[in-house]
C-alpha cells in the first residue's frame, strides 16, 4: 500500500508519497464535506497537468471512494480537485492483470444477475473486448459516472482517425457529390463558402477541421436538400496536441438549444447561425471540429413559458395499502404545491390495510379499481373520469418539495408542440434517479444520469438543462388529456413496465416534443410501493413486456435521437461506446 499525503496547492490538492503509483491501480480516498463536482484525479504524465489526462472518480459514498483507475508507466506528479471538500486518508494500491480484471469485473456481474434477461448479450460483449484487449479498460470506464473523457485518445486513434481505405473511398464518394467548396479557413468574417455562398462554415480561427469534415458536410447536403442547417460533433486540443473534452451531441433538440449553445461552431449553414430560424436541421454523428486552446464554459439559461390559461390539472394517484407512502405524497403535495388549480384523483386498487382505508376515507376523490394490478389500466381508467385539460400521473411514492413543481412542468405541457412532460426526481439521498430516459440504454431503455448528486452537471451539462428526450417516466408525467386520448392512452398490455416508454414513443410519433425539466423537482421513493423484479412470475412477465415492445419498436430502440450513438448503450453513465453504432456513409456506399 503506498500512503499519499494530500499537500493544498493552487486550489488543488498534490498527492505526495515515497514514489507515486503507476499502472492499474486501487484507490483510496476519504473526502469530507459537500462536493461542487465530481472529484477529479489531475495526471502529469511529463507534459503537465491537463484536461485530457485527467479521471473523473466515482462521487464518494459515506465520504469514501474506492475505485480503480489506470495511470501512464510515466506518472511525474499526481493531484486531486476535490470540489472545494477537504480530504483525509489517501492510498493506492498498484494491481495485477487478474486482480485488476477480478476487481473490476465483481459489479458488473452482480448488476448482471440483478438483470438476467441481459447476460446473453453482455456474454457476448465480453468476449468482444477480451479478443480486442479492452476488457479492463471497459470494466474501469463502468465504475465512474460522468466519463467519455476516459480513454478519449485511445477511442477516437481506433474510431476517428481515417485510414487509407478510407480515405481512398471517400475520394471516390466526394466525387459524385454536386455541393462545391471554394473559399479558405482564416478569410475575412472567419467564413468557408460552399455552392457560392449559399452554404457557411463558421469558424474560429483556432478550429481545426477535420480531414472528413467537409465531406461529411458535403454528403449530408447532397443527401437531404431540404436540409438548411447541418452541425456535428467535436472535440478539443490541449497545448500538448492530445484531444480531450469530447462534445457527442444528440440529434436536432430545440428545447435543449434554448437552454444553451451545444451546436457551438461546428455547423455549416445557409440561413445564418442560429438553427432556429432553419426549417430542417440535421446532424452528422462524427467529431468534425477539433477546438485549440482552453475553452470557455458554454453559457446555460432557463427559458421560461408564460402559462396562457389556469386550467384545471387533473393528478392521478394509483395506491394499494401503504397509507404511509401515500400519505405522504398527498400531504406534501397540498403543502407544498404553488399552482392551485388541480384536482386529486387516487385510485385505490384493492386496499386492505385498515388505516389506508381510513386515510382514504378523509379524500375528496377516491376511484376504486378492483382488478388485479394493470398501472396501464388504472391511468386508463382514471383518465376517462378526469376532469382537467391536463393530466399528472403521479406515483405514490412521490414526496413534493418545490413549490414550483406543477406549475414549471405545466408551463411546458400547454405548449402546442410538446407532449410528454417529465421531472427531476431525486432518490431520498438527493442523487438523480430520473433525468430524461434514453430509449436503448440495458437493450431497451433507462434513465440516463441515474445516481449522479443532485446538482452535478452530467455529461455537457444536460443533467441541468431543460432538453427534448424519447422519454420521460410516468413516475411522475404531465400531458394534455387531448393528446392521452387522441393516441389511445396507455397500452394494457404493458401491465408493468415500459407502459411509459411505450407511450412516449407514440406520443412523438405524432409530431410532438417530449420535455424534461430540472426545474421540477421531486424526491422518489421508487417503487417502494411494488418492489423489484425478483421472483419468477415477474421476470417472465417484465420478459414478456420487453418482447412486446421490441415487437413494436424494432430498430427505433437502437436509434434515439436525444443521444448520440458514439455513446454507450451498455450503462447509464454516458461513456464513450466500444464500438460506436454509426454507421460510415462511405463504407454503407462501397457496400
Amino acid at each position: 500500500m503506498i500512503e499519499l499525503q494530500p499537500v493544498p496547492e493552487s486550489g488543488v490538492f498534490e498527492l505526495r508519497g515515497e514514489r507515486l503509483p503507476t499502472g492499474w491501480t486501487e484507490l483510496r480516498l476519504e473526502i469530507a464535506g459537500a462536493l461542487a463536482s465530481a472529484p477529479r484525479l489531475l495526471v502529469d504524465d511529463g507534459a503537465g497537468f491537463s484536461d485530457a489526462t485527467a479521471l473523473v472518480l466515482p462521487q464518494p459514498r459515506d465520504g469514501r471512494v474506492q475505485t480503480v483507475v489506470e495511470l501512464p508507466r510515466t506518472v511525474r506528479r499526481l493531484a486531486l480537485d476535490a470540489g472545494g471538500a477537504s480530504l483525509g486518508r489517501l492510498a493506492a494500491r498498484e494491481l495485477g492483470a487478474v486482480e485488476t480484471a477480478l476487481r473490476l469485473a465483481v459489479p458488473v456481474v452482480k448488476r448482471r444477475f440483478a438483470e438476467p434477461w441481459t447476460i446473453p448479450i453482455s456474454a457476448l460483449r465480453l468476449a468482444r473486448l477480451l479478443v480486442s484487449g479492452e476488457l479492463r479498460q471497459r470494466l474501469a470506464q463502468k465504475e465512474m459516472n460522468e466519463e467519455p473523457q476516459l480513454w478519449y485518445e485511445r477511442w477516437y486513434a481506433r474510431f476517428g482517425e481515417l485510414t487509407d481505405a478510407d480515405r481512398a473511398a471517400i475520394r471516390a464518394d466526394a466525387a459524385r457529390l454536386a455541393v462545391g467548396f471554394s473559399g479558405a479557413i482564416g478569410d475575412v468574417g472567419r467564413q468557408l463558402y460552399f455552392k457560392q455562398g449559399e452554404w457557411k462554415l463558421y469558424l474560429d480561427p483556432t478550429d481545426e477541421l477535420t480531414e472528413h469534415a467537409l465531406y461529411l458536410l458535403a454528403r449530408e447536403i447532397a443527401e437531404h436538400p431540404e436540409a438548411d442547417f447541418v452541425y456535428g460533433d467535436e472535440d478539443s486540443v490541449d497545448e500538448q496536441g492530445r484531444l480531450y473534452g469530447p462534445e457527442l451531441k444528440p440529434d436536432w433538440n430545440p428545447d435543449l438549444f434554448l437552454s444553451t449553445n451545444y451546436i457551438s461552431r461546428a455547423f455549416a449553414s445557409r440561413v445564418g447561425p442560429d438553427p432556429l430560424q432553419a426549417k430542417n436541421v440535421r446532424h452528422v454523428p462524427f467529431v468534425i471540429l477539433h477546438k485549440h486552446g482552453k475553452p470557455a464554459p458554454p453559457a446555460t439559461k432557463r427559458v421560461r413559458w408564460p402559462l396562457p390559461s389556469q386550467p384545471l390539472v387533473s393528478l392521478i394517484i394509483p395506491t394499494r395499502n401503504g397509507r404511509a407512502l401515500l400519505e405522504t405524497c398527498i400531504e406534501s403535495l397540498r403543502k407544498v404545491t404553488g399552482y392551485r388549480n388541480y384536482e386529486i384523483l387516487v385510485v385505490d386498487n384493492q386496499s386492505t390495510d385498515p388505516s389506508t382505508l381510513d386515510y382514504l376515507a378523509k379524500l375528496e376523490r377516491v376511484l376504486r379499481y378492483p382488478h388485479p394490478f394493470n398501472f396501464s389500466a388504472i391511468n386508463n381508467f382514471a383518465v376517462a373520469q378526469a376532469r382537467g385539460e391536463v393530466v399528472g400521473l403521479l406515483n405514490n411514492d412521490l414526496e413534493f418539495v418545490d413549490p414550483g413543481w406543477l406549475e414549471e412542468m405545466l408551463s411546458h405541457a400547454l405548449r402546442p408542440e410538446i407532449g410528454c412532460v417529465g421531472a427531476k426526481l431525486l432518490y431520498p439521498d438527493r442523487t438523480v434517479q430520473h433525468a430524461g430516459v434514453v430509449i436503448g440504454i440495458g437493450g431497451i431503455a433507462d434513465h440516463i444520469h441515474k445516481n449522479l448528486p443532485e446538482n452535478a452537471p452530467g455529461y455537457c451539462g444536460r443533467a441541468r438543462l431543460t432538453q427534448n428526450f424519447s422519454g420521460v417516466t410516468a413516475a411522475c408525467m404531465l400531458v394534455r388529456r387531448k393528446t392521452y386520448l387522441d393516441v389511445g392512452g396507455f397500452d394494457e398490455g404493458f401491465a408493468v413496465a415500459f407502459n411509459d416508454v411505450d407511450f412516449c414513443l407514440r406520443v412523438r410519433e405524432r409530431g410532438l416534443r417530449n420535455v424534461w425539466t430540472p426545474y421540477a423537482t421531486v424526491i422518489h421513493h421508487e417503487s417502494k410501493s411494488r418492489g423489484s423484479e425478483n421472483t419468477l412470475p415477474k421476470w417472465l412477465r417484465f420478459r414478456g413486456e420487453m418482447a412486446r415492445l421490441k415487437a413494436r419498436w424494432g430498430n427505433a430502440l437502437l436509434e434515439d435521437p436525444a443521444y448520440n450513438p458514439n455513446l454507450t448503450l451498455d450503462a447509464k453513465n454516458v461513456s464513450l461506446a466500444w464500438p460506436p453504432r454509426v454507421r460510415k456513409p462511405w463504407v454503407a456506399r462501397e457496400r
